[in-house]
């Protein structure tokens, strides 16, 4: 992800974000919570969310443009002071993330 380190186990990624990298694939994202990744193999990378029971996927081009693989749509993520918005592409709606 392109990310440098901050302490031992929290890393700093220019288009990712700040998150912790645990030692069995899970990563805990602020604002997001906790994702499992997996990288594409092209530069892109999947990750599991349980608030959602779905995989998304996004690259450093597209983030904070997401690809939900449950509902194959592009939903936008904005972090609102710590409130997690996401604006699906096709209801053109915003919501907060649960």
């Amino acid at each position: 992800m392109g990310a440098s380190p901050v302490t031992s186990s929290w890393f700093e990624s220019p288009w990712f974000g700040t998150f912790f990298v645990s030692k069995d694939g899970w990563i805990y994202h602020l604002p997001l919570g906790w994702l499992y990744y997996k990288t594409d193999g092209l530069g892109g990378y999947w990750f599991w969310d349980d608030s959602w029971s779905s995989w998304w996927w996004s690259t450093h081009e597209t983030f904070p443009w997401i690809y939900r693989d449950d509902t194959k749509t592009w939903v936008y993520i904005y972090d609102d002071a710590g409130n997690v918005m996401l604006y699906d592409q096709e209801s053109m709606k915003w919501r907060r993330r649960k």
